[in-house]
């Protein structure tokens, strides 16, 4: 029997607060290439929520969010339990950690090595153990990994999103007020089928001169991440979803994908639902991004796509992501990680902070959610301690 499974996306998320003695587990996003997992079954009135996290060489949290929480701190009345701001100084190595426990997350952490140090040391990516936890715990939270260079390496992101079925990519970009861009009012939430497409890795070299990848486009996954999309529109008073598709060239596969949107769009005759071509909506969305609301695509489109509108909003550091399946969830910043400036404390965490914001809520933790969400916006707000970016 499953332990704690997800909920199908659109339902909500199950309870927390347990006190069914389920296993518990934790983050620590500022140790390179650690995963903290820790579970501890048969625990009475236990009332931490389970959660395996991966951080990944590169991602090294800065001061901005701890300021404000150091801000909230003195402010009682905000709900951030109170704390001299020298005590968050003194954690500051711990990053993330530090930031959801001053929020109140209330959660527990074991930490593994993961990415390219690990394979380097014991020929694996990911030890045997991380994968056990994260069926257990069925959420997690991850910060950008580095794959080793070479042929032969398949991106440890692909290998989860694929041995978990996580097929329902998520990512909202939001215009925030503090961050001055030629654009405003973007609220564009993507969803991107992450499971088949030219991502499938489906490739075969004919010849030294010549190289085949092959396209995949089914109907269960298409209409699994169109309804996903939809649902997700429907009980976020969403008004319309936009289906990116290349039909006019791709009649067979994108021309599918196309007619199967609309079929699914009769489920759900409250949401507008239309289509345009990938390229032109590449174009629209540098002219008047506001036309957009919730856009509902293919793997490849949705990966060059997302990243236009990080843009819009101020670039990669501001873009968090989900990644959900029918029985697990995974959350994770959408940029890579950056070894080059580990340890420096120049690195952005805000796309990471806006994910882990995106587990608590999936969790049901909305109000600790919001706290870090002010926290950060405070701190932009106030503009004093920022990144370079």
């Amino acid at each position: 029997m499953k332990e704690n499974p997800v909920p199908a996306l659109g339902q909500p998320p199950a309870r927390t607060g347990c006190t069914d003695g389920l296993a518990t587990c934790g983050v620590d996003p500022c140790l390179p290439g650690r995963v903290q997992l820790r579970c501890d079954r048969g625990v009475a009135q236990q009332h931490t929520d389970r959660l395996p996290l991966l951080p990944g060489k590169g991602f090294r949290p800065g001061q901005q969010p701890l300021v404000a929480l150091e801000q909230l701190a003195r402010r009682p009345e905000r709900g951030v339990r109170q704390g001299r701001p020298d005590d968050l100084r003194e954690q500051r190595h711990l990053g993330g950690h530090a930031i959801l426990d001053a929020a109140g997350a209330d959660l527990d952490y074991e930490i593994f090595r993961v990415g390219a140090a690990e394979y380097e040391e014991n020929g694996a990516l990911i030890p045997e153990e991380g994968f056990a936890s994260f069926e257990k715990t069925h959420v997690l939270l991850k910060s950008p990994i580095t794959t080793p260079l070479g042929t032969g390496f398949r991106s440890l992101n692909v290998t989860l999103r694929k041995k978990y079925d996580l097929y329902a990519n998520m990512r909202p970009a939001k215009s925030n007020a503090a961050v001055k861009t030629p654009f405003e009012h973007v609220d564009i939430v993507m969803f991107r089928e992450n499971t088949e497409d030219l991502y499938a890795g489906v490739e075969e070299k004919i010849d030294e001169n010549t190289a085949h990848s092959i396209k995949i486009i089914t109907r269960k996954c298409s209409e699994r991440i169109i309804r996903a999309a939809f649902g997700y529109a429907q009980k976020n008073g969403r008004k319309k979803v936009t289906c990116v598709h290349k039909a006019n060239i791709m009649k067979i596969s994108d021309g599918l994908f196309r007619d199967i949107f609309y079929e699914v769009s009769k489920e759900y005759p409250q949401v507008q639902a239309e289509d345009k071509i990938v390229d032109n909506v590449a174009m629209q969305l540098v002219m008047q991004p506001q036309k957009f609301d919730v856009i509902v695509t293919e793997n490849l489109y949705g990966d060059i796509l997302s990243d236009l509108t990080s843009g819009l909003i101020g670039g990669l550091g501001l873009l968090p992501s989900s990644n959900m399946g029918e029985d697990f969830a995974m959350f994770e910043a959408v940029h890579g990680s950056a070894p080059d400036i580990a340890g420096k404390g120049i690195a952005n965490p805000t796309a990471f902070l806006w994910s882990a914001c995106m587990m608590l809520e999936h969790l049901g933790k909305q109000e600790i959610s919001a706290k870090i969400r002010r926290a950060v916006d405070e701190v932009l707000k106030d503009g004093t301690i920022l990144t370079p970016d």
